[in-house]
Parts: structure tokens; sequence; C-alpha cells
């Protein structure tokens, strides 16, 4: 045996070294050949343990509350929102007011100049040149539309009345009647005054007015009925992880801290049972009076105004504050034992505007008013960005506090973009806002042509079909990544508006009589305004000979479709029939290819599929005529049909610009085909090293998404 071993001890040390090597190899595992395992994303694995936790209490509130059935009727829970609202409701009538005096102050000329702009009314002197005075203070003030959101403050009517009797000195006993003679007599009043600089609302004294007025409401039955309770029972709050998705997580590990996005501490339960501790014989409910007629109905709101008591309580005593510092705590160690580090803090970022995105994905859709609000709010965010960024500087720990921000702005922004904006037919985008205002009134006039041509930078490609030349600016980044999520937005926008049936033309208002406003008036004039100021008169604001905005609007569209994966399968596609191939020129066609023509020469035949690479106008065109014309020198024409060179000469769908874009897109993405197949073997071979190096050292989606974020200018 030995001997033997001594014989061949050369033929054993070398199946020593392969066992050896394949051993290292099988350990080592480049490029991932003997497989990688499962990998988990960090964030994303750490979000789903976390979601499947539902809610989180990390705050109670025990506590006892006195409630009547007075209070019920009052909801004297409300008494600092009244003061509040109060004082805000105060100084927007004053600002009313005052707008009104500005604009009283111009000249006659001045004030005939502004109301060529407006709406005609009938008796316009009486709005636009006389002097204010009690009997048309109400209609300037409505004409003007500068008390068209005071007017609907369901405190309106009572703060009218007070600031009466207390410019009037008239007391309680007085009857107050809320016709327009009465409110026209305290707004002139208040017309007349000069504001201090201090001018401001007695708030406490409006509010005991206004409670006044609410119990001089109650039929004398209600009145007479007495009830008093008490409650005993607890409140708690905490965290609804349930939305919870990775995007709202970002960790930092150089300083162990993990931060999360859009997630507040909220109130999970109020509640009062009939039995506080059962053990004790201590009831939750406990009827301390009671007179009158008092019935079920009655019992039961005064119990449900103790629980909405019993979380005023609580909420003075701070429980989303404390609910806030126990959960970041409770995460704090969470974190820790699913990452195996020591996690340092976790940190909540949730501020006015995420509150109000909070707010609005309650209601599954974006209103008018609620777009309004977010704007203003993102405005004031954005412009105390730039300021940190300059200041940043000078000072590079803030740096951080840069990051999350830009970070918190693009998380509010990308919730919104998954709701539907209301009044268009899209989700919420960058360019809502400014489509809302282009289609109010269906007229496409030249400052909103300039405005939209501002908004389609030409996306330029480089020399290669995946590289643009430039990145996307500030703010728009915080909407979207690059160029092509850019031009699909803009695109859908555009689409919109097409669909609204916009028109071009010359807006004009004029007075005509009733008889002349007839259907041959309509068929020759698009009609925004018709005001009928008598029987026999009308005034109309109108467009002489409309036409129709679509052309105009379609020439501003991007003419393709920038999609990556349809793009892969088109350079990768061994069904495409490159005709400078002489072994491709007896390959089988189907009959639903198309002939893509280089100037009058079939260079490719490609499957249909493939027209999804240009806007859904193109492909209905092309489907209409049997041929498109797609940038100077190239064409599309069905199997079906010839080429045919005057008709092309004749019929574009496309502009100049359009048709450039064309080319240079064409170009790039044959050239990109051409490369892929006829690359070498040497060539093949390296490429799957890249692939499988770039699989193995693959940065966390996480981390890339933050880096992104960061380096974006």
């Amino acid at each position: 045996m030995i001997g033997l071993f001594l014989k061949n001890w050369k033929f054993l040390l070398d199946i020593l070294i392969v066992l050896g090597i394949v051993i290292g190899l099988f350990i080592w595992n480049p490029f991932g050949i003997f497989g990688g395992g499962i990998k988990l994303n960090d964030t994303a694995n750490m979000v789903t343990e976390v979601r499947q936790i539902g809610q989180l209490v990390t705050a109670e509130y025990y506590g006892e509350v006195i409630a009547s059935i007075d209070e019920a009727r009052l909801n004297l829970i409300e008494d600092e929102n009244i003061r509040t609202r109060g004082q805000i409701l105060y100084q927007d009538i004053r600002s009313a007011i005052k707008n009104l005096k500005n604009f009283q102050n111009l000249s006659k000329e001045e004030r005939d100049e502004e109301y060529k702009k407006m709406t005609p009314v009938n008796n316009w002197r009486r709005i636009i040149r006389w002097e204010v005075e009690s009997r048309n203070i109400m209609d300037k003030l409505n004409y003007h539309g500068y008390l068209d959101d005071v007017a609907i403050d369901p405190l309106y009517d009572d703060m009218l009345e007070y600031l009466y009797r207390i410019k009037t000195n008239k007391n309680k006993n007085e009857k107050w009647n809320p016709s327009v003679r009465n409110k026209e007599e305290v707004l002139f009043l208040m017309y007349q005054e000069t504001p201090t600089a201090n001018d401001s609302l007695a708030s406490v004294d409006f509010m005991t007015f206004y409670y006044q007025n609410k119990v001089a409401d109650f039929s004398r039955k209600e009145t007479r009925k007495k009830l008093a309770m008490v409650g005993r029972g607890w409140v708690k709050a905490g965290f609804d992880f349930t939305k919870l998705n990775p995007s709202s997580v970002v960790i930092y590990d150089d300083v162990r801290e993990v931060h999360i996005f859009g997630l507040a501490p909220t109130i999970l339960n109020a509640d009062i049972n009939p039995w506080f501790i059962p053990e004790k014989g201590i009831p939750g409910f406990e009827i301390l009076d009671y007179n009158g007629k008092v019935d079920f109905k009655d019992a039961k709101r005064v119990k449900e105004y103790c629980v909405e008591k019993l979380m005023s309580f609580a909420h003075r005593a701070e429980i989303l504050k404390n609910a806030e510092i126990q959960g970041a705590e409770t995460l704090k160690n969470l974190f820790s034992l699913m990452t195996g580090k020591d996690v340092q803090k976790v940190v909540f970022h949730h501020d006015r505007i995420t509150d109000l995105v909070a707010q609005i994905e309650s209601d599954e859709a974006v209103s008018r008013f609620e777009l309004s609000l977010f704007d203003s709010l993102l405005r004031m965010e954005i412009a105390g960005l730039d300021t940190l960024e300059l200041a940043m500087t000078q000072d590079s720990k803030l740096f951080r506090t840069v990051e999350q921000k830009k970070k918190n702005i693009s998380f509010s922004i990308s919730r919104l973009q998954k709701l539907p904006m209301l009044g268009t037919s899209t989700n919420y985008s960058y360019f809502s806002k400014i489509i809302l205002q282009i289609s109010g009134d269906g007229v496409l006039d030249d400052s909103e042509k300039i405005l939209l041509e501002s908004l389609r930078p030409d996306w330029k490609l480089k020399d290669r079909i995946d590289q643009f030349a430039t990145q996307v600016p500030s703010p728009v980044y915080f909407w979207y990544n690059d160029p092509v999520e850019y031009m699909t937005a803009f695109n859908l926008s555009i689409e919109n508006l097409i669909k609204n049936n916009l028109v071009v033309g010359n807006v004009d208002t004029i007075s005509m009589q009733t008889v002349d406003a007839d259907t041959a008036f309509f068929k020759t004039h698009k009609v925004l305004n018709y005001n009928k100021i008598s029987d026999k008169k009308v005034i109309l604001t109108f467009v002489k000979n409309p036409k129709s905005a679509d052309d105009l609007l379609a020439g501003l569209l991007y003419p393709y479709n920038y999609d990556p994966i349809l793009i892969a399968g088109f350079i990768e596609n061994k069904d495409i029939i490159d005709m400078s191939n002489p072994k491709s020129r007896n390959v089988a066609v189907k009959d639903s290819a198309l002939n893509v023509y280089q100037n009058d020469s079939v260079n490719h035949v490609i499957p249909e599929m493939y027209l999804d690479l240009l806007n859904p106008k193109a492909k209905d065109k092309l489907d209409q005529n049997g041929y498109l014309k797609i940038g100077n020198s190239r064409s599309i024409f069905k199997k079906d049909q010839g080429f045919n060179n005057d008709i092309l000469k004749t019929d574009s769908l496309f502009t100049t610009r359009q048709n450039n874009e064309l080319e240079v897109f064409f170009d790039l993405l044959f050239i990109a085909r051409y490369d892929f197949h006829n690359k070498g073997v040497l060539e093949k071979a390296n490429r799957w090293v890249q692939t499988k190096l770039k699989e193995r050292r693959a940065t966390p989606a996480w981390l890339t998404s933050l880096r992104e974020s960061v380096e974006k200018p």
C-alpha cells in the first residue's frame, strides 16, 4: 500500500490540488456560478416585518371626565377652534374690505380699464364708477369676488351679527334680521373705519356671543332637559404600520440612524366601557344628575361627548408627543434585533406637507383646492430648501438636514402621484395645476401656448440610445427621476388637453339682442359666458370663428415612447429582418409585419408590436392610412401597401422638430441593434462576465435610491 502510494505520489498530489481548487472556487463562488442563495434587501425585509405588526400602541391615557347635555349640545370642546376660526374670519373680512378700498382708490379711467378685463354686468357704473355706500358695498364685494371664500364660512353670519351689535351699540334684545340690508350696513361701517395696526377680534367675547346664539336657538323643551354623567376610560395612541413601504425608510449606516418619512403617531382607540374596573365594581359611565324628559338619544349623545372630551384631555396631556418618543425607542430596539446592529436613533419626519398628503390620501383623490394648498406649501418648502443649500456651502453640518428635506419632498410627491387628479383624466403630476388652468375656459390663448412650449424641453440623446444629454433640472427632479418619466407625464397631460376640445381664437365680449343669439350665431362662435340682463338683451363672451387647438397641441407631443423594455426587445429580437443582410432576404415574413423604408428602399421589416415605440396618435394614423412618415428619411408602410413618396411629401403627422427627434431616435435604435448582433464571441463573453459582476456587487436598492436623490442637481 505504501509502495503504491510512493509510486503514484505525483498523481495523488494532482488530485488533491484539483480538489482544493474546486472547493476553493465553490467557497469563493465567482460571478455567482454556483448560485448566490436568497438575499433580501435589508430595508425591504425590515419594513415587511414592521408592517406585520399592524398597529403599535406606544402611549395610553386613562382619565375621568364629567359631561352634561348642555355641553354636548354646544360642543364646548370647540372653544379654542371657535376662537381661532373667528380671528381668521375677521381678518379675512378686513382683507376683503381693504381690497375694495384699493380698487376704489384707482382713477375712474383705471377702473374702466380694469372692468374691460372682467365679466360684463348690467348697471356696471353703479359697481365700477360710483363711490362706496351701504346700498352698493355688497354688490361691489361680490362682483370682485372678494367675499367668495369668506361668505361660505359657517361662522360668517354670526360674525356679522356680532360686529353689527358692537359697532351700532345694539343689544341682544333688538332683533337682528340677517338680510342683505343688515349685512351691508355693518360692512359699510367697517369700510368707513381706519383699522389700527393692532386691529384684531376680541375672540373670547365673540365666542361668548356665539354660544349665546346657539342656546337661543334651542327649544324650551330642550333647555329643560338636565343630564350629567361621569365617564371613565382610556385613549390609546401609536402607529399604524400597515401602509408603511420601503421608500418611507432611510438607513444611515454611518451614524446608525433610521429615518421614517410620512408616518406620524395617531389616536388608535378611545373608549369608555360599561365597566371601567369590573373586579372593583367601578363603572365606566355613572349618572350624576338628570331632570326632565331625558331619553336614550340624549344619554347616547352625552356618552359620545364624554369620549370626545376624554380625547381632548389626552391631547392636552401630549399623548401624541409621548407616543412618538416611546415609538422611536421601541422601533430602535426592534431594528437593532432585526439587523444585528446597534441602532442609535429612530427619527420620524412629519410636517405640514406630509400631514396634508395623508389627509389627501384619505380622500383617495386630489381636488382643486387640495392641489392649490399643496402647491402653496410645496413652494415654501422648496424656497426653504434653497436657503439651506446656500447656507450648506458655509456649514457642511447642514448636509444631512438638506438631504432629509429632499427625501421628504420627493416622498410626499410620489404618494400624490398615485392618486387621480379631479378634473383631469390623469393622476396628479407636475403639470396638473397648469392643465386645469388652461382647460378652465376652453380656450388656448397666446400666453398659454408660450407656457406649454416652455414646459417642452428637447431631451436630446447622446451618441447612444440609452443616454440623454441632460438631466432633469431642479425642482422638477422631485417629480421625475429622468427625462423618460418627464416625457411620459407631459404627453399624458397634452393628451388630456386634446380630449377637452380646446379652441384657439380671439376672445371678445359684446351686448346684443336675445333674438340675435340664435343657432346660426352659436355655429360660428364658441360662447364662453352667457349673461341675460333682460328679456331682450344678453351679454356674451365668445370666441369668433374658433379653430380646434388639436393640431397645435399634437405638435407639442414627444413623438416617440421611450419604453426601455420595448427598446431592449427591439435590439435583441431575431424576428426583425435586416434587408442589408443577404441571408435575411429569403426569411418568411408575417402578414402583420411592417416595412420600414430608408428613403425609397425597404431597410427593415419589423413586427407590429414595435409600433408602441410611437405615441398613440401616430399609431392610430398608421392604422388608418396604412403608412406613416417617421423622421426626415424613414417611413413605415403596411405590408400590403407599396411605397409612395408622393403621399409622404404632402401628408406628414409630425412637425419639423418632431421629425428631427424621430430621426435621431431611430438612427440610434438601429445602430444599437446592429452593434448587438455583430459583436464577436470575446465581446459576448466579456459582457456576460460584467453582468455577473454587476449582479454580485449590486448596491442595495434603498442605498441606490438615496444616492440618486442626493446627487440630483
